[in-house]
């Protein structure tokens, strides 16, 4: 019998998904968090769109995202118009 090179029996650990990190850059916590950016924009409507700049955060970088000149620190680094919203990961339930 004939083992394939590199392959290795697949553990629990390994199975399971690991939740995700928050985007901000160093952050080691899971993300609670989906961060979403919002706009309305006169004639057209509104819009909901996901942040690609930090498309997940937790709840310690969600808390300290605004800084003193109400600036986000963490999220909508390209400056776009609108607000950021944040929405509670939802959790997959195993059926």
């Amino acid at each position: 019998m004939i083992m394939a090179a590199g392959r290795r029996k697949a553990t629990a650990a390994a199975k399971k998904p690991a939740a995700e990190s928050c985007a901000v850059p160093g952050c080691k916590y899971a993300a609670v968090f989906d961060v979403y950016l919002c706009d309305e924009i006169f004639g057209w409507g509104s819009f909901k769109e996901r942040d690609f700049t930090c498309p997940r955060i937790c709840r310690f970088h969600r808390a300290t995202n605004r800084d003193g000149d109400g600036f986000n620190r963490f999220t909508n680094l390209e400056l776009a118009t609108g607000w950021s919203e944040f929405e509670p990961i939802k959790k997959k339930r195993n059926l």
